[in-house]
């Protein structure tokens, strides 16, 4: 799951990492900002630190199932690898949706940090916008409101792959 590199500051001053140079990659600003002695991912980001992370791990998979290598290492290529693609980020879509079971209005509060990753997933995609995803609320064959949920695999490279890409990238920022 983790990636990347906490930056730190050491107690005798020195940092981890050449804080001179390396910049954030949203701003172009000098890194501003460090974990210090006894600081972990934890006591800084508390009850967020899970669905963090799951999201980053979730972001990380469907972003990685479009590289052709990767589906090629487990044996899927040409339209069955398109196939897989489009089933892991329908599949996403879905959960999104379906992680809204685990949310309490009632203290703003979600119960399970992988079904709030994927619901925020679901929100980054659709506000990717290009209708990359469209959710319509119909009727139901039994007569009851139901929601239709269409996935554009037209546009999951060339909109949604690099939507979930800047998001990674503030992610790990």
């Amino acid at each position: 799951h983790g990636s990347g590199k906490l930056f730190i500051k050491k107690p005798d001053g020195s940092y981890n990492f050449d804080h001179k140079s390396v910049v954030n990659t949203e701003t172009g600003e000098k890194i501003q900002s460090w974990y210090t002695e006894g600081e972990t991912w934890s006591t800084k980001f508390a009850e967020l630190s899970s669905s963090y992370e799951e999201c980053r791990a979730e972001c990380v998979g469907i972003y990685l199932c479009l590289n052709k290598d990767v589906l090629r290492i487990f044996g899927h290529e040409g339209a069955a690898g398109d196939d897989i693609v489009y089933v892991n980020w329908l599949n996403m879509v879905r959960a999104g949706l379906l992680g809204l079971e685990f949310y309490t209005p009632e203290n703003n509060k979600w119960r399970q940090a992988h079904m709030q990753a994927r619901y925020v997933i679901l929100r980054v995609l659709l506000e990717a916008g290009e209708q990359l995803v469209q959710l319509t609320r119909i009727t139901g064959s039994d007569g009851k409101p139901d929601i239709l949920v269409m996935l554009d695999r037209n546009k999951i490279s060339c909109v949604g792959q690099p939507a979930i890409g800047a998001f990674l990238r503030k992610l790990q920022v």
